[in-house]
């Protein structure tokens, strides 16, 4: 099992309870799942909207035109269906 240091950066050895990560050494308890949710990573769009599951989006391409100076755009509407968390497991 791969867990992260203690966050007081007082002890190496951990156990898990649950949800919760005991640290012994430094009698330091804490909440992985809602720590992780924290930082977890945000997805934006090209306007810095921040993108969650059930959003439209729009992907657009410029395409060139053989013998024309000029871009044609393309697009497609699609539905966000999911985005993965991640999560210490056993």
């Amino acid at each position: 099992m791969s867990v992260p240091a203690c966050p007081n950066g007082k002890s190496e050895y951990v156990y898990q309870d649950q949800a919760r990560l005991i640290f012994p050494e430094c009698a330091y308890e804490w909440n992985y799942i809602e720590a992780a949710k924290e930082t977890m990573l945000q997805i934006k769009d090209s306007n810095r909207v921040l993108l969650e599951t059930g959003n439209k989006t729009l992907f657009i391409k410029d395409l060139k035109v053989k013998g024309s100076p000029q871009l044609v755009k393309i697009s497609t509407k699609a539905v966000i269906k999911r985005i993965y968390e991640t999560q210490f497991t056993n």
